[in-house]
This record gives structure tokens, sequence and C-alpha cells, in this order.
């Protein structure tokens, strides 16, 4: 592990200093931006710690939490009263707010019950990444957490990346979901470089860029530590790709990777080839919607003929055609091949592509999804199905120029409000948000939507992105129901 680590062990972050759990003002800033003007760092204790108890020490930090809950003019959450001292303790979709991560905090301090705690979608935002870091600065513990989906934004993410500098228990972090962008890299950068225990980091559906590509790369190659990385539905380009695959193909830990819905495009197919040749690690290399095509399929069949090592490979949705599906397929017949898994769902093959595979799996165990096969299809009515439809209207009659006034009127429709949410991502009110934030929306909104009529929203964004990932939500401005 390198130890050129840029970040500071001094707190990154802090609450203001109070004597008892009360619900004193938070006042927290990035790193060296509240430095005590005396230096003393007394000064900067946190509120999760409280006077000395007069009483009996509350093991299971019971009623530390219903004191902490009553200062802060809160009712407690009966579920967290009883599986406080569960192993597990599963607090997702709670609604908890910062307050409520707050006065959790402070019995989890001291609880040494709870080893996976999932705090998924709470709206903690910033500040309540805040407490969560600070109480696992004290927490020894707790081994997995999933603050997955919680809007923790630049504080957020600032305070977790201080956390990891010196926690030495957490193995599993799940920060999905959680609006971290390329101004937060360097600080992730930092942890990797430092941190001797994550085994599993999942930084999905965030908006890193190709900035943050750079930064991470050499974080990622000099990380002996990680195992697990999930970097899908974020900004990667190919110029980022390149970086993240240096990064990849000299790490001698790494065994899964996620890339999934990113734009490598064939360009950032030439990093992967330099993955499959160089890295004789990795098992499970995940490239869904890439738009990878025919000369990038060809490379990846290249790099795949020097591999031993890769069990599991996933390239569905990729427009790698007819010629790069069968390349693919000669390449893991190879004898030295440990390919387990091939998924190119959603490709065209041909009955050349399906002959091979039937040879290729009689002397094999190996398991291979793909798409239709060209020239096999049988001509016959087709009953109408529910799933010819998209937002209540015939899918033929849905396009790149009308989709956002179908989801506006879907949506009112069904009550649920994902127009809303859309437009308050939009924060400089430009009128235009990532294609990746817009699928993410609809898919975690509630709506009764299909993996079939997904892949079409996806296939639509795609015809809609510009060329820097960004498509225009106007129509959900100016569309009256």
């Amino acid at each position: 592990m390198s130890s050129r680590a840029s970040m500071s062990r001094s707190p990154m972050g802090v609450i203001s200093e109070s004597s008892e759990c009360q619900g004193s003002e938070v006042s927290w800033s990035p790193r060296n931006e509240t430095q005590s003007p005396t230096g003393n760092d007394d000064e900067y204790d946190t509120d999760l710690e409280v006077e000395e108890e007069t009483e009996t020490f509350d093991m299971t930090g019971r009623n530390r939490y219903i004191n902490a809950c009553k200062s802060h003019g809160i009712v407690p959450a009966s579920y967290f009263l009883r599986h406080m001292q569960d192993e597990e303790l599963n607090m997702q979709h709670h609604g908890l707010g910062a307050v409520g991560v707050k006065v959790m905090s402070f019995p989890l301090q001291i609880n040494t019950s709870v080893v996976n705690l999932n705090l998924e979608d709470n709206w903690m935002e910033g500040e309540g990444g805040v407490y969560v870091s600070a109480m696992l600065k004290d927490n020894c513990f707790i081994s997995e957490l999933n603050i997955a989906w919680n809007k923790l934004g630049r504080r957020g993410a600032l305070a977790v990346c201080d956390m990891l500098m010196s926690n030495t228990t957490l193995e599993v972090l799940d920060l999905t979901g959680n609006q971290i962008t390329d101004a937060e890299a360097q600080y992730i950068a930092d942890a990797l470089n430092e941190n001797n225990r994550v085994r599993i980091l999942k930084l999905g559906h965030n908006q890193l860029g190709d900035a943050s590509a750079a930064l991470l790369g050499p974080a990622i190659c000099e990380n002996d530590t990680v195992e697990e990385i999930d970097l899908s539905w974020n900004y990667f380009r190919p110029k980022g790709a390149k970086y993240l695959c240096d990064g990849i193909k000299a790490n001698t830990r790494l065994k899964i990777v996620d890339f999934s819905f990113n734009g490598f495009g064939n360009e950032g197919a030439i990093g992967v080839y330099d993955i499959l040749k160089l890295n004789q690690v990795l098992t499970d290399l995940r490239l869904s919607y890439n738009r990878i095509s025919t000369p990038g399929a060809l490379l990846i069949a290249k790099g795949m003929e020097a591999n031993e090592m890769l069990k599991i490979l996933t390239l569905d949705h990729n427009p790698i055609g007819v010629d790069g599906t069968k390349a693919i397929l000669r390449a893991i017949m190879s004898e030295n091949c440990a390919i387990t898994q091939f998924d190119i769902s959603g490709v065209e093959v041909d009955k050349e592509f399906i002959a091979t595979k039937k040879e290729f799996q009689e002397g094999k165990d190996v398991t291979i999804l793909h798409g239709l096969v060209l020239g096999d299809y049988v001509i016959k009515p087709r009953p109408k199905k529910k799933s010819a439809m998209l937002f209540n209207v015939p899918i033929a009659e849905v396009n790149a120029g009308n989709l956002f006034e179908h989801l506006k009127r879907y949506c009112e429709e069904e009550n649920v409000n994902v127009v809303d949410v859309l437009l308050s991502l939009d924060k400089r009110r430009e009128q235009r948000l990532a294609a990746t934030d817009v699928i993410s929306t609809i898919v975690t909104s509630g709506l009764p939507i299909t993996e079939e009529q997904v892949n079409i929203v996806v296939s639509l964004l795609s015809e809609m992105e510009n060329s820097d990932g960004f498509v225009d939500i106007s129509p959900l401005v100016g569309v009256d129901s």
C-alpha cells in the first residue's frame, strides 16, 4: 500500500461541540476550512460525545438512543429499538433524515452487536453522512455499510473519505447513487491509497467522469486490498476508460469490476484488451451498454486468447455485431480459457454461432446468453402484450422527440413524482441532464416498468444524447397534462 496519500489524517469535518445530546446547530466544513485559530484540536469535538454517565453503563445503547430522541424532539424508531442488537441491522427506506441518523449514531458508537448496517435511501444528505462517518471513527465492529441513494453530495463524500483514512474494520462500502462528482475524486483516490481494509467498494450511479478516472486509475493500481469495485452508471468515456484500465491491468487483487452503462466505445475497448492480456487475477468483468461495436469486440477476443483467469464476461446490449460475437466465442473456446459465463444478451447471433456454441457446450460446462438468431424466425400471428406499450401508449408511437411528453403524462396518471425529481437534478436550470441520471431516476421511482421497457428508454435516450452525454429535458417543463 502506498504511503503517498495526499489527504491529511486530521478531521475533514467536525460537528459543533455540545456537553449533552441536545439539538445544537451543525457546522461542518471540508478539510482546511475549519482549522482552529488556536491550533487546539479539543475545540472540535463532535456533539456525538456526551457527558460521562453517572448511571450504570448502558451496554445496549438503548437509553442513550431514547434520551437523544427526546432531546431532539423526535419519536424513537421502534424497528431500531427491536433490532439494535442484531448482527444485521436493516434500516433502508425508513425516511430517517439527517436528525434521525444523528440520534441513531449515539448508541451505534458503543454498539458491539451490529456488523452489517444498511441505511440505504434515508435522505441523509451531507449532514447525515458526517454523523455516520463520525460514528464509524469510534465503532470498531461494523464491517459492512450501505449508505446508497442518500444524496450525500460533496459534504458527505468528504466525511466518508476522511473516515476511511483511519477506520480499520469496514470491509464493504456502498456509496451508490450519492451525487459524487469529479470534485470529490481526489479524496476518494487518497482514501484508496491509504485504506487497507475495504474489500468491496460500490461507486455506481454517481457523476464521476474522465477527470475522476485520471485520479482513480493510479489509486486502483496501487491499492492491494479492494477485490470488487463497481463504477457502473457514471460518465467514463474513452479517455477515462484508458486511465481506469491502465490501473486495473496492473492491480494484483481486483477480482470483480463493473463498468456497465458508461461510454467506453471502441477506444475504451483497447484498454479492456490490455486488461485481458496482462491481468491474470480478474475473474468477472462487466461491460454492459458501453457502445462497443465490432472492432472493439475483435480486440476483446484477441485479449481473451491470452487470458486464463476470467470466468464471467458480460457484454450484453453492445452493438458488437455477428462477426464480433463469433470472434469472442472462438476465443473463449481455447483450452486454457476459464470462462464459465458469456453474456451477450440483446445481441443478435447467426446460425453458425449457435452451431459452434452447441459444440462448445458439449465438452465444457459454460453458460452463453445471447439475443435473437438471424435467419431463424418463424412468422406467425403474435398476440398483443402489455409489454408492447410504453408509458401507456404503443411503443411504435414513442420516439426520441416525444419520450418526455409521454413520460410526464404517464407519471401524472400513476401519481408518481418523477418529473419533479428530474427537474431538481438540474441544479443550474439549463434544462439538460445526463442520460444516466434520467434512466436511473425512472428505474428507482417505483413506476410499473418492465426490463424490456427500460431497454427501450435507454435506446431512445442514446439517440437524444449530445456528445457530452446530456439530453434536453425542456419538454418536462413545457408540457401540460
